[in-house]
C-alpha cells in the first residue's frame, strides 16, 4: 500500500473525506457546520452525531441521543 492509497473518513459520521482541509481536521463539511452551529447556540448539550438537543441524563452522559445510539447498535449487530 502506498501513501496515495490511504483513505480518510470523518471521525463523527464516517463519510469519506477528499478535501485536504477536511482531512486535516478529520471532519466532513456537514459535521463542521454542525459543530459551528453548536458552538454558537444557547443549547448546552447536543448529540454529537445529529445535533439534536439532549435532555435525558443517559443521553447527556454518552453525548449522543437514543435514536443515534440505536442506529449505531443496529450497525454493529
Amino acid at each position: 500500500m502506498t501513501e496515495n492509497d490511504v483513505t480518510f473518513f470523518c471521525e463523527r459520521c464516517g463519510t469519506q473525506l477528499s478535501a485536504v482541509d477536511d482531512i486535516h481536521i478529520c471532519l466532513c463539511q456537514t459535521c463542521q457546520k454542525k459543530r459551528q452551529e453548536t458552538k454558537h447556540s444557547d443549547e448546552s448539550f447536543v448529540c454529537e452525531i445529529c445535533g439534536k438537543q439532549l435532555h435525558a441524563m443517559g443521553e447527556i452522559s454518552q453525548g449522543i441521543c437514543n435514536v443515534c445510539k440505536g442506529e449505531i447498535i443496529k450497525k454493529i449487530r
